[in-house]
């Protein structure tokens, strides 16, 4: 756990009921609109809870969760020779009365540590163009566009 301020972080690593209800109901706002269905998260999380190159998150503000996180710990992939084992931010979310108001940073701070102590230098994340929150949030962590992300829907 890591504290600033009235807001602390907690490592989900087993099955804590309430904990996990808390997640299911950020990660639904957070796909809101997206045509992933959103058991298929919590059965992937449930099915890698406890794996060390899995961190996920919740934010409390006392007792109120208010955000979570899910990072991994990459390999090198053998296929791409210039992806590098990386730390990577696949999904970052502070309920929308927490923003700006340090929870984010409390996340982020927590991940970077994480990362730090298994021996990873960089950090990766996808954030969407149209996301002008979540953009200036990542560029006042540091992070600059590095590749360009591209899509077309066929059929």
């Amino acid at each position: 756990m890591q504290s600033r301020s009235d807001c602390r972080v907690v490592r989900i690593q087993r099955r804590d009921p309430e904990l996990l209800r808390s997640l299911d109901r950020f990660h639904r706002a957070l796909i809101q609109g997206s045509s992933t269905p959103p058991e298929q998260f919590m059965d992937f999380v449930a099915q890698r809870l406890g794996d060390e190159t899995m961190l996920l998150i919740l934010a409390l503000v006392g007792d109120e969760p208010t955000g979570y996180a899910l990072a991994f710990d990459v390999p090198e992939h053998a296929f791409m020779p210039e992806w590098q084992r990386v730390g990577y931010v696949t999904q970052f979310y502070v309920t929308p009365e927490r923003r700006r108001q340090g929870v984010g940073q409390v996340m982020f701070d927590f991940i970077v540590r994480w990362l730090a102590s298994r021996g990873i230098r960089e950090v990766q994340l996808n954030v969407s163009p149209d996301n002008p929150v979540g953009n200036r949030f990542w560029r006042r962590q540091g992070f600059v566009p590095h590749r360009v992300r591209m899509k077309r829907m066929i059929g």
